[in-house]
């Protein structure tokens, strides 16, 4: 991990949730989709613009998890306690939200920093897609590694992917089948 994010300025672990886990986030996720738990993403200050990006999003609440999200949030905070210990990236706290892209939508290229806040340090992209066929079903990750080469992660469940959030460029490629990913954001604190 430490030597990939060094390197490459990403780092993907195949196996990082097991099925079990998997199949709670589903049930999950599909009881808020019931409950109208998802709006419209936005991009800078929440605009929507839908030939920028197209999916539906639902927020954590850090201070009130589900047992699903307080499971993969303790797994996240050992990853974010080995990451300030050896690399001293001053992570923070963390902020992120379920996705799901319908058929046809995407995520043209982006960084995870905004233009007036630079507390994103290390994003952190996680599916819960099973049986995905990255070539009938479309919407891998692609990124660009430190080095300018272009990378497409398959959106398979139980993959986790962190990556540099102010240095590696990304998208989601349109997808041809219902996507679904928790997408989040380790910070380091404010200034001030």
């Amino acid at each position: 991990m430490i030597e990939n994010l060094i390197q490459n300025g990403y780092w993907v672990d195949k196996n990082f949730l097991p099925p079990e886990t998997v199949t709670r986030v589903q049930a999950e996720m599909a009881k808020f989709g019931e409950q109208e738990g998802f709006g419209p993403a936005g991009i800078g200050q929440h605009q929507r613009v839908d030939a920028v990006r197209g999916d539906q999003t639902h927020w954590w609440d850090v201070g009130a998890l589900s047992s699903v999200q307080a499971e993969i949030f303790s797994k996240l905070e050992t990853i974010k306690n080995r990451l300030n210990q050896e690399l001293f990236l001053g992570l923070w706290d963390f902020e992120g939200h379920y996705a799901i892209y319908p058929v046809g939508t995407f995520y043209k290229t982006h960084l995870d920093q905004f233009q007036k806040d630079d507390r994103r340090v290390l994003s952190v992209v996680m599916f819960f897609n099973s049986d995905w066929d990255i070539n009938r079903d479309g919407g891998g990750l692609e990124l660009e590694s430190l080095s300018g080469e272009k990378i497409i992660i398959s959106p398979v469940e139980g993959t986790m992917v962190c990556f540099l959030s102010e240095k590696i460029s990304h998208q989601v490629l349109e997808t041809r089948r219902e996507r679904k990913s928790l997408a989040g954001w380790f910070r380091k604190r404010a200034r001030g």
